[in-house]
This record gives C-alpha cells, sequence and structure tokens, in this order.
C-alpha cells in the first residue's frame, strides 16, 4: 500500500502518476447511543486502506478528509458540520493539486450520505477545473448492483428502512473494523423516517429525496435496526465493499486518458 503522505516529495515527483489516487471522505455525526461520530470515517478509511492494500501497484491513498455536510444533524451533540460550498472548494482545491503535480486520475470515495451532492460537483469541477488533466469521478460505497444484491441476501432487518444510518449495515461493519467501540447493549431501534411510493429511507433510498432536520424523524440518533447487526453480516459485506471500490478503481483505469484530458473546440 502506498500512502500519499509517507512519501518524499522526490517520491513523489517520480512515482507513476497513471496509478489510481484514492480520496477517502466523511463526516463526524450523531450515529446513535452504540456507534462513535466518527463512524463513517472509520469505515470509509478502512475500507479504503483495503482498496489501497489490494491494489498497491495501481493506488495511491490520501489522507481522509474527516469533516463533512451534515446541517440536519446539529440537535445532536457533537456532530461537526461543514458547509457545503467550503467543502466543495476543499475537495476542489486537493484534486487541482493533484492535476499540477502530474497526477492522471483521482477517485473520491465517499462514506456520508449527504456529501453526496457537494463531492459530485467537486468531482466535476475538478475535471473542467484542470482543463481534465486529471480524470476525476466518485462514488459511494456499497452502492453498486452487485452490492445491493449481496446485502438483500444477509440483511435481516425490514426493507425498507432497515439501512439507513448507524444500522444494521453500519453497525455490522463497525463490529469487524472497531468492535472496541460499538455498544450493542445501547442499540435501539429506530425506524421513523416517512415512507411512501418513492419515498423512503435506505441503504439505497427512494427515488424522491427529502432530508428534514434529523431531531424530526429519529429519538435516538439511528434510522434503521441496529439491533440485528453481527459480525458475519460485517465480514461478508466488508469484502463486498473492497471488491466493489477494486473494480471502481479498474474502471477509472482503462479510460483512455489521451481522449478525455483533450479538449475539443467546436466553435471555429
Amino acid at each position: 500500500m502506498v500512502n500519499y503522505e509517507e512519501l518524499t516529495w522526490e517520491e513523489i515527483r517520480d512515482i507513476d502518476k497513471d496509478r489510481v489516487v484514492i480520496l477517502p471522505i466523511a463526516t463526524i455525526e450523531d450515529h446513535g447511543p452504540h456507534l462513535p461520530v466518527n463512524t463513517d470515517g472509520i469505515i470509509t478509511k478502512v475500507l479504503c486502506e483495503k482498496l489501497a492494500e489490494s491494489m498497491p501497484d495501481e493506488t495511491i491513498l490520501l489522507p481522509i478528509v474527516t469533516y463533512g455536510y451534515s446541517p440536519h444533524h446539529e440537535d445532536f451533540p457533537g456532530s461537526l458540520n461543514i458547509g457545503y460550498d467550503t467543502l466543495i472548494r476543499y475537495v476542489v482545491d486537493i484534486g487541482k493539486d493533484l492535476a499540477k503535480h502530474g497526477f492522471k486520475r483521482l477517485l473520491i470515495v465517499n462514506g456520508h450520505g449527504s456529501n453526496g451532492a457537494p463531492v459530485e460537483i467537486a468531482h466535476k469541477r475538478i475535471n473542467y477545473e484542470t482543463d481534465g488533466k486529471i480524470l476525476c469521478a466518485s462514488c459511494f460505497y456499497l452502492s453498486g448492483d452487485k452490492s445491493v444484491k449481496a446485502i438483500s441476501k444477509v440483511r435481516k432487518s425490514k426493507f425498507p428502512g432497515g439501512m439507513g444510518h448507524a444500522c444494521e449495515l453500519e453497525t455490522s461493519l463497525m463490529l469487524v473494523v472497531r468492535p472496541d467501540l460499538v455498544k450493542m447493549d445501547k442499540a435501539r431501534k429506530d425506524m421513523n423516517y416517512p415512507e411512501d411510493t418513492d419515498l423512503f429511507m435506505d441503504w439505497s433510498d427512494g427515488a424522491l429525496s427529502f432530508m428534514p432536520f434529523w431531531s424530526t424523524i429519529s429519538e435516538t440518533g439511528t434510522a434503521g435496526d441496529p439491533t440485528v447487526a453481527t459480525k458475519k453480516t460485517g465480514d461478508f459485506l466488508l469484502k463486498v465493499a473492497v471488491d466493489e471500490l477494486c473494480e471502481r478503481v479498474k474502471i477509472l483505469r482503462r479510460l483512455d486518458y489521451n481522449k478525455y484530458s483533450k479538449r475539443v473546440d467546436h466553435h471555429s
């Protein structure tokens, strides 16, 4: 595994710039009474480390962006919200400097749902504001078709609603990566998000997007059923998540850099 922060400037100068640079991003927010406020960061960091370990000659791992966009969680003590515009500019600046140093490919791995829109804007701006010098893409973990099917095989909680936040999924993963921080005796089922035709919360939400203040839909900070979480489920989903991220790196590496890094001006 190659950690960007452990390299010297000479090593960064000389390293293969066609490697995919991995940028994990998360947030600090309430995760029920049973999980720490850095749950998203812990899980996302571990997933990206395992990704980098699985593909040591094709990736470089950046330090995680710990803080994210979580204004709806501010009624719960501990949440630290970064404005969406600040988050976008922060991530864009990282991408633009990577392009200046000659890196060609960047994958942003997001581990917090409400970072989704800012991260998508950021990855597009990185592409546009570097004139395509770095090919940037973003993703959320356990969100592809294979992952959705894998989740359905092992879940014990109700669909929809059982896997939303500090839920069966996140709690199961934490039982694997940081069991010392999980307080299962305090885990509570809390499923009060509204459900309608296209409106529901789960690991993959309904088509209609709606996010009120978290305190209006959750008494505990949880959205889902963490009481059914198990280490066995966590072990299975951890492998699925890493495999999915490895495939996304392969896709990004298959993109033709010479094609997508050269603009064509059709004005003349």
